[in-house]
């Protein structure tokens, strides 16, 4: 899996690769591109996944699946515990983020879900993806992770 993260995203790269990463588990990571784009929104975390790439989009030649996440420039350290829903699905079920990553946690596990079905030859549900992203982030809480991802040291 390829992530690239623009570089108008102000927190640390490798945490917020982390994060990706680890939403991902689960779900095979071959051939997938992930784009991370920053918002001016303080907020605002939001993701797009692609079946077929755009072609006027910029990505690596082996990317096969192409996900989008958009996420604030400076992410909020305060404001938390925040509550949310998709909306205007009645059966989605509803999250509580304590931090950004929570939130950054949920939209990569959501899209990941959509690349599996993508290569399941599913069409793409909404509710099974949000179902799925708030399965994951309760197993990694569970787990006594959480999506806080421990920085991995360099290797010699």
């Amino acid at each position: 899996m390829l992530i690239v993260i623009s570089k108008l995203v102000r927190a640390d790269h490798e945490e917020v690769g982390g994060v990706i990463r680890e939403g991902f588990r689960g779900i095979g990571k071959d051939g997938v591109e992930v784009q991370v784009l920053a918002t001016r929104s303080p907020q605002r975390f939001a993701g797009r996944a692609w079946a077929e790439p755009p072609r006027r989009r910029s990505r690596a030649p082996e990317t096969r699946w192409l996900v989008e996440i958009v996420m604030p420039a400076r992410p909020p350290k305060d404001g938390y515990p925040l509550e949310w829903r998709y909306p205007h699905l009645k059966t989605a079920p509803t999250f509580v983020a304590q931090n950004w990553r929570d939130q950054l946690f949920a939209v990569a596990a959501h899209e990941a879900y959509h690349v599996k079905q993508f290569r399941m030859g599913k069409r793409r549900s909404e509710i099974a993806a949000e179902r799925w992203a708030h399965r994951a982030l309760e197993r990694t809480r569970l787990e006594g992770k959480g999506p806080r991802i421990v920085r991995r040291l360099p290797t010699s």
